[in-house]
């Protein structure tokens, strides 16, 4: 994948997908369903409603590989803010 300030990286999201279940992932052992994803507003959207937010595919791609929940926001919270001015929070 490429990010707008031109770096490219490679991820695989085996893992990822791997420790999912439900009917948004599992459709997604289907290669033809699979291979409908797409891309909206810097997201990956797979046809099932599952998608991977731009942060999150940043994040993991500038670290080397998809991470658990807890450690993503950890890296997440390194890279923006605890209030950026786009924030809800007062």
């Amino acid at each position: 994948m490429s990010f707008e300030d031109g770096k490219e990286f490679d991820l695989d999201l085996t893992t990822d997908l791997a420790s999912l279940t439900g009917p948004l992932v599992d459709p997604l052992k289907d290669p033809g369903v699979f291979s409908k994803l797409g891309v909206e507003y810097g997201a990956l959207v797979f046809p099932t409603g599952l998608d991977y937010g731009a942060d999150v595919l940043s994040v993991w791609c500038e670290n080397g590989g998809t991470t658990d929940q807890k450690q993503t926001d950890q890296l997440i919270s390194l890279y923006r803010p605890a209030n950026p001015p786009w924030s809800a929070a007062a």
